[in-house]
């Protein structure tokens, strides 16, 4: 797989306060992140609109906010360039589908585990760049009334995901992908609330258009 852009992250060391990973992508290079839990202000849901309405998809990923007065904190990766810190306030957990170098994402190589998944964090101004200036996106986002101890078990739930999994998982269109991988972590995370009535879910790619559809035949 090309690992060049993208890497699931490495947990390095965590206290009670603070977690340190590498592989964190920022400018088109690897830092160490130091994370402070702490410091963590929002957890926002957001989707990526990547096609026209004739062919919906969409992609899916966390953006976590943090304080200005308490930052995420970045360090060089590479021990031969030179120290200097780098300081942030948006981080974004992205996973995606990961090939060989000259690959394109299609439906096909989707279906039958021909990509990798990566597993990563990313600075928000490395991701509106590629998902706005360059694929001409529209991007929603949408806050989650989360408390502050659900916004650290999630963030920390992303951390542990993205570590444990690594580049050892294949990507596929309806069992294992950028929404399913999410929301695996957001459920094991926030404080349940049990429906009134039963629900059926089915897995799906989102987008307005396929929300519309699933709206019309009364499917959540």
């Amino acid at each position: 797989m090309n690992s060049c852009e993208q890497r699931s992250v490495k947990i390095l060391r965590q206290d009670a306060n603070t977690i340190t990973i590498a592989n964190f992508r920022h400018l088109k290079q690897f830092w160490l992140a130091t994370i402070p839990l702490n410091g963590l202000e929002s957890a926002i849901y957001q989707t990526q609109e990547i096609l026209p309405e004739s062919c919906p998809a969409c992609h899916s990923q966390l953006r976590f906010r943090f304080r200005a007065d308490n930052p995420v904190v970045l360090t060089s990766q590479n021990v031969l360039a030179p120290k200097r810190e780098v300081t942030l306030t948006d981080i974004v957990y992205s996973i995606e589908g990961t090939g060989l170098p000259a690959m394109q994402f299609d439906v096909i190589s989707a279906l039958l585990d021909s990509l990798g998944l990566s597993y990563s964090f990313v600075s928000l101004q490395d991701r509106a760049r590629q998902m706005i200036y360059i694929e001409l996106s529209t991007v929603n986002q949408l806050r989650l009334n989360l408390s502050p101890r659900d916004r650290i078990k999630l963030l920390q739930a992303a951390l542990r995901q993205s570590d444990r999994m690594g580049m050892t998982q294949m990507y596929n269109l309806f069992e294992r992908n950028c929404t399913s991988e999410l929301f695996r972590i957001i459920d094991a995370s926030v404080a349940k609330r049990i429906p009134a009535t039963p629900q059926f879910f089915i897995n799906l790619p989102t987008g307005e258009f396929v929300n519309a559809v699933m709206a019309k035949a009364n499917i959540d």
